[in-house]
């Protein structure tokens, strides 16, 4: 039978106001509070526990940064407990830093009390020691704790590394939150017409809020420097394209875009009728498997794109191509072919046969890149190409339709 303090005692709170949480954090966080203590007044009855719901104490570290309103940024909170008190008591814990400096307790919630650690933060053990004189208080036999020694402290580790991490993550996720509500003020500004002034005005104030956000961050981190000088950039961007569109007449714009889009247009059609190739192989081959096909035979090479040193067609714009391959396999010959796009198939041709000549063949549409290469290899075993019938080719489709 063990005695149970319950919360008779009493004390107050001096609340230094709210702090900043994310909605879906499942770790409440309460006021930043300082514990104050008045004459208690206890009573302990008959119950299964002391001061802690297992007679111990236990220190763990949030999974999530929070905000401190007081300092301006994110902190990592260590809890201790956890207690059965269902109030909060009239005595604080002491915290025991790495450096030997002891602190009092940030707060106290769900049976735990709490210790805030702004940057930077140092890394190594941190305590939290309940004092023998407030074991009464705490209901605690003066030769309490698991040990029986008098001693009732637990102890957890901070890296460094990763206290600071948690404060860039939440910190990017904070900036990444403000950032969607700026897009969606910045889609809204494209929309309205009569009221873009006043709405400019608007994305200018969140845009000023967004920047002494983004300073704060960088201060914090150097990784989020780039995504911050986009964005930035961005917002002047568009507040100079709004005003500038406020100036314009809209029907001359729409005639102007309308002859650019049509003069590249026409530039890209004229680009795309002068890329094209035909190849084939100037002398019979028997290549192992894995290795690449260089046909030195060129017909036609529109463009300049394919190389027959290397075998090796490059995109010279993005667009759709067409490509292209046949081959010949001698009697009781194999032959195994595949196209490659950056080292992916994209064609595969088989054949073999004991008593004839086969002739596979096949062709492929695909989208590339700028500088992307296509080429053509053996798959496996040996392949005996024949001279006359081994060609590669292929031609641009339409080119992308960018500005």
């Amino acid at each position: 039978m063990t005695l149970q303090c319950i919360g008779l005692g009493v004390h107050s709170l001096r609340n230094q106001g709210p702090t900043k949480t994310s909605t879906d954090d499942p770790f409440p966080q309460t006021p930043r509070d300082t514990l104050h203590h008045n004459t208690p007044h206890r009573q302990c009855v008959a119950g299964d526990g002391l001061a802690s719901s297992d007679g111990n104490l236990h220190v763990e570290i949030g999974r999530r940064a929070l905000w401190e309103k007081e300092s301006n940024q994110w902190a990592i909170r260590l809890s201790c407990g956890k207690f059965s008190f269902p109030h909060i008591p009239s005595f604080d814990v002491v915290w025991t830093t790495p450096s030997g400096q002891t602190l009092s307790s940030s707060g106290y919630s769900q049976g735990q009390f709490h210790l805030h650690l702004s940057p930077p933060v140092s890394g190594g053990p941190y305590t939290c020691h309940l004092p023998q004189e407030r074991f009464t208080e705490a209901c605690v036999p003066s030769g309490g704790g698991p040990q029986g020694d008098g001693k009732l402290e637990s102890s957890v580790r901070v890296d460094e590394v990763l206290a600071r991490l948690l404060m860039v993550e939440a910190a990017h996720a904070s900036l990444a939150e403000d950032s969607r509500d700026l897009r969606t003020n910045q889609s809204r500004l494209r929309e309205e017409g009569e009221r873009q002034e006043e709405r400019v005005r608007e994305m200018r104030e969140e845009v000023d809020k967004q920047k002494e956000e983004m300073r704060k961050v960088r201060e914090e981190t150097e990784r989020e420097k780039g995504e911050v000088a986009t964005l930035r950039q961005e917002v002047r961007q568009l507040s100079q394209e709004v005003e500038r569109l406020r100036q314009v007449d809209m029907t001359q714009v729409r005639l102007n875009v309308t002859a650019s889009l049509s003069t590249l247009t026409q530039r890209l059609d004229r680009v795309g009728s002068n890329i094209a190739f035909m190849t084939k192989m100037s002398k019979e081959a028997n290549l192992k498997g894995g290795q690449r096909v260089k046909p030195d035979r060129v017909l036609y090479n529109a463009g300049g794109a394919y190389r027959a040193a290397s075998g090796e067609f490059t995109s010279p714009i993005a667009g759709t191509y067409f490509f292209f391959l046949k081959t010949e396999s001698a009697i009781n010959k194999r032959v195994t072919l595949e196209i490659r796009a950056e080292g992916r198939r994209i064609l595969y041709l088989h054949a073999h046969d004991e008593h004839s000549y086969l002739t596979p063949g096949g062709s492929v549409v695909v989208h590339l890149a700028r500088g992307q290469r296509v080429w053509v290899g053996t798959v496996w075993g040996s392949s005996n190409l024949v001279r006359v019938w081994t060609t590669f080719g292929g031609f641009l489709v339409h080119p992308d339709l960018q500005p």
